[in-house]
């Protein structure tokens, strides 16, 4: 797991990018539509007849300007339900941390932002969850795009480092009406309580 946040101009954002994802054997590089993540969506992703520079396919991301908080907000369920697991120590962790902590008034929101759309990304996959092997980006301008570096696994939970957690168990209700019997149980509990009658002279 890695969090690769540096302030470079484009050529070397591309390199960086594409030597992290590398280093990483990411399968996907998710990238915002906006800005220098726009150019690199363009220059990298491939697409009508243009061949794939990126060393693994390029998903953009739109956020239909809606803004970081509203973004962020539709994710935390994730983190409330165990599905978003940190790891014990790590480098970047302390900060990673205290961003995600202190938002929306922290001074740089970057990885939030990234964070919130890989979540989300995972979160409406059917069939697999996703691995965040790095996070790229942190220049802290304004503009700067939100780019994930994604190496997906096959665990059921979306996993930031550490271990995955197992989904909880499904909880199975009783039903709060007894099961009809059978006509044929009823038939002969009916001629058992006239034969007791009539027995007893009633």
């Amino acid at each position: 797991v890695d969090v690769v946040r540096e302030r470079v101009e484009f050529d070397d954002l591309v390199t960086l990018i594409n030597s992290t994802a590398k280093r990483w054997d990411a399968n996907q590089i998710i990238v915002e539509d906006k800005g220098s993540g726009t150019q690199y969506i363009q220059t990298q992703g491939g697409g009508s007849g243009v061949a794939r520079k990126a060393p693994c396919p390029v998903v953009a991301i739109s956020t239909d300007n809606k803004s970081k908080e509203f973004r962020f907000d539709g994710v935390t369920i994730m983190f409330k339900v165990g599905e978003v697991v940190l790891p014990r120590s790590a480098i970047w962790l302390a900060e990673y941390e205290s961003e995600l902590l202190s938002f929306p008034t922290c001074k740089h929101d970057d990885q939030v932002d990234s964070t919130s759309q890989y979540l989300a990304k995972a979160n409406l996959s059917q069939t697999k969850r996703g691995t965040v092997k790095a996070i790229v980006g942190g220049s802290g301008r304004p503009n700067s795009p939100a780019i994930d570096v994604v190496s997906e696994r096959p665990p059921p939970s979306a996993k930031i480092g550490g271990t995955r957690t197992t989904p909880p168990e499904p909880v199975v209700e009783t039903p709060s009406t007894p099961p009809k019997k059978h006509p044929k149980a009823n038939r002969a509990t009916r001629l058992h309580d006239s034969s007791i009658r009539r027995r007893l002279g009633r």
